[in-house]
């Protein structure tokens, strides 16, 4: 399910058992995915919510997990997005973000 929000969109995942999970590295338990969403701005070099090195990118995708033992831990996956013209690693945002007109 798509929720728009101001310049971000949020993707619900569906509750099942075969949602992927981070764990390790300094986690202290198993979290699941629970939902993804994106920030980005009007021009590529201010889309992103972070910086690297001082620099923004285009936009920022966070992957929330929720802890799987204790509820209400979370753990974000941010991954920095650059524009491109391949069409392959966000086909189906790509195809329904165009079709958003308003928020929720």
């Amino acid at each position: 399910m798509f929720l728009p929000q101001s310049i971000s969109v949020q993707v619900n995942v569906d509750v099942g058992t075969h949602k992927p999970e981070v764990s390790g590295g300094g986690l202290d338990q198993r979290y699941r995915l629970i939902q993804y969403h994106f920030h980005w701005a009007q021009h590529d070099h201010e889309g992103s919510e972070h910086t690297l090195g001082g620099l923004r990118y285009p936009a920022e995708m966070h992957l929330v997990h929720k802890g799987v033992d204790n509820p209400e831990k979370f753990a974000v996956v941010g991954v920095f997005l650059i524009v491109g013209n391949d069409g392959k690693a966000l086909k189906v945002e790509e195809n329904v973000l165009p079709k958003i007109t308003e928020p929720c």
